[in-house]
């Protein structure tokens, strides 16, 4: 009998070992653009800490809830907080409103894991299982460029679900599917199993009106990463690659899963591929495969290498030239200010970033006013909460000499830009230098820069540089 049930599951699912013939395989089929990882709750991570993002948000949820929701031990997952909800007699969508509200917070930024998957540029279609933004930011970080529905898409139950830009093999840039919606005011997206059902009979209605999407679903092999092969999910797609339901294939497939409760359904890798019809196994915590994939791929397509003193001293000396742009942030606002800059020299702007340009043993002061008062030809005020609260401090120092410099220009010229990065209020707050609080300023939350306003930093760059008569940038 032991043999009987092992040839059955052999027949359709296998249990794997990370051994070289499965990375040499697995590898060279990212590399040839053939495989999609699906992306679910067990690997979605934030904060330097790697934390994952979902049991952060059940715990959190119930105390911001009005009413709060008691429980005698942390809730583990949504679903919990969901039937809690219900069973206190309050609105269900009062939960759609509040995670909205969490998950598009700015300072709510990919951790290391989604940035190490983020950034194997072997993958060009990205399918999430989840509704928050972090996937999309972390692939966008990673490869910035388009705009945003050149970028992402989320199905929907209002409508007609959208499709992809392009076809697979002709998108233009890399692409997130958020396939169970994205997060919205409104009961929009899943968050438990009624939703999931929901959705899962409105994707297999809508599928067929959408041949781009579907065509990239069935030609593609699939990487699954914390989301069980005991899900709703996996059922579907199962479905839709399979081209049989799962009720055709042996119930023995199920053991495995079944036998792990909902916590430990998010920690299995799941890869399988469209031409052996074999589900391969993988029992590992999915943060670890995917660091394990990361490096790996990189040990396979390495950057190039180059002595790393003079790589970064070349990197100062092109971005300290004159008509830079410089970036004034606070401290606790580091990580979006490297992203700002990042999006920027991405584009091929001049960026002074003091990260970058500071050395040991310099006198910083000195550094900061020649950037601002000789070379910059434009300055970015990044402006957040953390700064508005702020009496002192370098950023405080910058902006007075940038809204002093600025004093001494037309006035129409446009040289000193706030840029806020949060949703707070006003704008522009009272502890930004006198005068500044006439400037247009703009919002861009996260410190996302969406390409037209990228093109209108570089116009601005070029003609500033012309105007005080400095060399035009190289963009």
């Amino acid at each position: 009998m032991e043999n009987q049930n092992t040839s059955a599951v052999n027949a359709s699912a296998t249990m794997v070992e990370l051994d070289d013939f499965f990375w040499d395989d697995l590898l060279t089929r990212i590399h040839e653009n053939e495989v999609v990882p699906i992306v679910g709750r067990g690997v979605v991570t934030f904060g330097p800490d790697d934390e994952l993002l979902y049991p952060w948000l059940a715990r959190r949820l119930p105390a911001e809830l009005k009413p709060p929701l008691a429980f005698e031990n942390p809730p583990r997952d949504l679903q919990q907080v969901v039937d809690a909800q219900r069973a206190t007699n309050q609105r269900i969508e009062r939960i759609y409103r509040l995670l909205n509200l969490i998950v598009k917070e700015p300072d709510l930024r990919p951790g290391p894991t989604l940035a190490r998957l983020a950034a194997v540029e072997g993958f060009r279609l990205f399918i999430s299982a989840t509704f928050d933004p972090l996937l999309p930011r972390a692939v966008e970080s990673a490869s910035p460029g388009g705009k945003p529905d050149e970028r992402q898409r989320a199905s929907t139950l209002r409508g007609a679900c959208p499709d992809l830009p392009q076809e697979l093999d002709l998108l233009e840039h890399r692409f997130v599917y958020q396939l169970l919606g994205s997060a919205q005011p409104y009961p929009d997206f899943v968050i438990s199993d009624e939703d999931m059902f929901r959705f899962l009979l409105h994707l297999d209605q809508q599928l067929p009106q959408l041949p781009k999407l579907s065509e990239a679903l069935q030609k593609s092999h699939f990487l699954a990463l914390g989301l069980s092969f005991a899900d709703w999910l996996m059922h579907f797609f199962i479905q839709v690659v399979k081209h049989a339901p799962l009720s055709e294939l042996d119930r023995t497939d199920l053991f495995i899963f079944e036998k792990l409760d909902s916590a430990e359904r998010a920690q299995e890798v799941i890869y399988f591929s469209r031409l052996t019809k074999q589900i391969q196994v993988v029992a590992i915590d999915p943060l670890a495969f995917v660091a394990e994939l990361h490096d790996r791929w990189f040990k396979e397509h390495p950057a190039p290498i180059r002595e790393p003193y003079a790589m970064n001293k070349e990197q100062r000396e092109k971005h300290r030239a004159p008509g830079c742009i410089f970036v004034s942030y606070a401290t606790p606002d580091l990580e979006i200010a490297r992203f700002v800059v990042s999006q920027l020299q991405k584009a091929g702007c001049l960026v002074w970033f003091d990260k970058e340009q500071l050395q040991p043993g310099e006198d910083w002061e000195e550094a900061l006013r020649k950037a601002v008062e000789d070379r910059c030809g434009l300055f970015i005020s990044i402006i957040s909460n953390h700064t508005a609260e702020r009496l002192q401090g370098y950023n405080i120092f910058e902006r007075k000499l940038a809204a002093k410099r600025r004093e001494r220009l037309a006035d129409n010229a446009i040289f000193y830009l706030p840029v806020r990065i949060d949703q707070g209020e006003p704008l522009i707050p009272e502890n930004e230098p006198r005068g500044t609080g006439k400037i247009q300023a703009v919002r861009k939350e996260g410190g996302y820069l969406d390409e037209e306003f990228i093109g209108y930093l570089r116009e601005k760059q070029r003609e500033n540089c012309a105007a005080l008569g400095y060399p035009s940038p190289p963009i």
